[in-house]
């Protein structure tokens, strides 16, 4: 199959985030829509940003709303069909992004909660120290009537995890961190976790003591409608 449709990609926040988010383009489009030859696959055309860093507290939103612009003008040119954005802060530009261009944007936490199972009552939710102190998760959370767990102690693991797989990937001193992060989680009785943080995705197949914890991944809930979208329009 070949197709003229193009996905416009807004990446590199964080720039390992990226990686996790294109390997699960190719599986979906695998597993569910059959891809086999090189052409079966998604056109995408992805702009990798080098923004000011949003792990810290103090963030710069008159240049990451430059950066941000830049990106998607750029895909604006290239005249990409729809726009993904595997980066759970940068969507806290949502209205900003969506004036900028005249295409459908994906929405991460929306897409994330949409198919979170309704099975599971009471999920962890981890995300960067900023995207949390914005609200914006909580809302779209509590609009969704989603009980969620969240104190200090987590977001400093958190923010510690983030940290550690930005600098040195998926080390040892990341996989313990991941331990930490999770047995918390279980100490807390939690029955899930979601995590709003695309650097997180190396992370959560490593499953960890006795209880498995159902893990809402926004990377995976991004890349599954990226490749609904593409072979609706193109079916």
């Amino acid at each position: 199959m070949s197709s003229n449709i193009v996905v416009g990609i807004l990446a590199g926040m964080g720039p390992r985030s990226m990686i996790s988010f294109l390997e699960k383009v190719i599986h979906y489009s695998h597993e569910l829509y059959g891809a086999k030859n090189d052409s079966d696959y998604p056109n995408m055309l992805i702009y990798s940003l080098a923004t000011p860093s949003y792990t810290v507290e103090n963030i710069d939103h008159g240049s990451m709303k430059n950066c941000i612009q830049k990106g998607v003008e750029s895909l604006k040119q290239a005249k990409v069909n729809y726009l993904a954005i595997p980066s759970n802060y940068a969507h806290t530009y949502y209205d900003f992004i969506s004036s900028l261009i005249d295409v459908p944007v994906l929405n991460i936490v929306n897409e994330t909660i949409k198919i979170m199972p309704k099975k599971y009552t009471f999920p962890a939710l981890l995300a960067t120290t900023p995207l949390i102190k914005t609200g914006y998760y909580q809302e779209e959370l509590k609009k969704a009537a989603v009980t969620f767990f969240h104190d200090e102690t987590l977001q400093n693991i958190v923010s510690e995890l983030v940290i550690s797989i930005k600098q040195t990937g998926l080390s040892t001193h990341s996989k313990n961190l991941w331990k930490s992060l999770y047995e918390y989680c279980e100490k807390n009785n939690c029955d899930s976790i979601i995590s709003a943080c695309t650097d997180l995705t190396p992370c959560l197949n490593n499953k960890i003591g006795e209880k498995s914890l159902f893990i809402m991944d926004s990377t995976d809930a991004l890349a599954l409608q990226c490749v609904k979208k593409y072979f609706e329009i193109d079916a």
